[in-house]
Parts: C-alpha cells; sequence; structure tokens
C-alpha cells in the first residue's frame, strides 16, 4: 500500500498547504495593506479578512491550481496544439497552404 493512502499519512499533506495557505494570506495583507489603503482610500484588513479575500477571489477568478490541472493536462504532459499546427503546415505542400489561406472577401 502507498504510504500517503493511510488516513493518518494523508493528513501530513495538508499542514503544508494550510502553511502555504497562511504564508500567501499573510503576504496579501501586508502589500494590501501598503498599497491599497494609500493609493484608493481603501481601509486596512486583517489576517482573516485577507485569508477570505483570498480564498474568494482564487475560487472566483483562478481556479485551485493543482486541483484543476488534470484537466488541462498539467505541465509538460500533451503537446501544445500550436504546435502541432505549426508541423502540420510545415508538411503542406505550397499548393495545400493555398487551399487552406483564407481570402479576404473585400
Amino acid at each position: 500500500m502507498h504510504p500517503f493512502r493511510k488516513p493518518r499519512l494523508r493528513f501530513l499533506l495538508f499542514i503544508p498547504f494550510v502553511g502555504l495557505f497562511a504564508a500567501f494570506s499573510a503576504l496579501f495583507m501586508v502589500l494590501w495593506n501598503a498599497l491599497m489603503p494609500q493609493l484608493f482610500g481603501l481601509t486596512s484588513l486583517g489576517f482573516f479578512q485577507a485569508a477570505g479575500l483570498l480564498a474568494l477571489s482564487r475560487f472566483l477568478f483562478g481556479g485551485f491550481g493543482g486541483l484543476a490541472r488534470h484537466h488541462h493536462g498539467g505541465f509538460g504532459r500533451g503537446r501544445d496544439p500550436r504546435h502541432a499546427l505549426r508541423e502540420r503546415w510545415a508538411r503542406m505542400s505550397p499548393e495545400e497552404r493555398k487551399r487552406h489561406i483564407v481570402q479576404d472577401p473585400t
């Protein structure tokens, strides 16, 4: 059995994520309090307000990084579709390329 499939050891994987989230929340709070009140006249944030705002913004705008990567193939997996199109274009003869070029209707 894989060692991290045991419930007790799986909990140990959760600890670094909590620590990273707390560190990012503290950094977010410091940056917010250094910039936003002076630039835009907004109020300062506490740690838990910064953590909540960070979690909300990640949920609304950024997804959850590692949890959603499998939908996109992850880093280094699969091929870039633009690369495949470039390879296909390079294998075409000049006549085939002319057929695939869209002519301007005007």
